[in-house]
């Protein structure tokens, strides 16, 4: 039997675009960078798909000038555990593998971890470089523009950046 977390009333009502927004404003007002796919359209078969990226994208980055990411899959409390599927978990997991990288599937009830995690990225640099993050995102970036699958380009970019924070030439 799961044990229930006691929640605020009005964090157990909000929607998952509510939810992400309160993240995306609580990272913002600790300086981050925060950014969201919004582009999405129905496929054929009606389902809502982001064609900018593999299926299962995350849904919020935030970036911090301490050089930390951390990606949020953001789910509405009432949505059954299969609300988070299968793609979506292979993406938490990828990046989970990455230093200095946080990445979960949130709730509102993770509201108080949520805002403790957001408050020590702020706070606490990955190897003392603000880059690191930028750095591996863009990597990732130049690897997907040529042609690579999102797997393929996470781990070629993980490979180029070191654990000491520079990037690796």
């Amino acid at each position: 039997m799961t044990r229930r977390r006691r929640i605020d009333p009005d964090l157990a009502k909000l929607d998952e675009r509510t939810w992400q927004r309160r993240i995306d404003q609580r990272a913002r007002g600790l300086g981050a960078r925060t950014c969201h796919v919004r582009r999405a359209v129905m496929s054929g078969s009606g389902r809502i798909v982001t064609p900018t990226s593999d299926p299962g994208f995350p849904d919020l980055w935030c970036v911090f000038e301490t050089g930390r990411l951390v990606v949020f899959e953001c789910k509405r409390e009432s949505a059954p555990p299969s609300a988070v599927k299968e793609a979506q978990r292979d993406w938490i997991r990828r990046l989970q593998r990455n230093p200095g990288i946080d990445a979960y599937v949130v709730r509102p009830s993770d509201w108080p971890h949520v805002e403790d995690l957001l408050i020590d990225a702020a706070g606490t640099p990955f190897g003392g470089h603000v880059t690191t993050a930028l750095d591996l995102l863009g990597e990732i970036g130049r690897y997907r523009a040529q042609g690579f699958s999102a797997d393929q380009a996470i781990a070629l970019a993980a490979t180029s950046i070191d654990t000491t924070g520079s990037a690796v030439t």
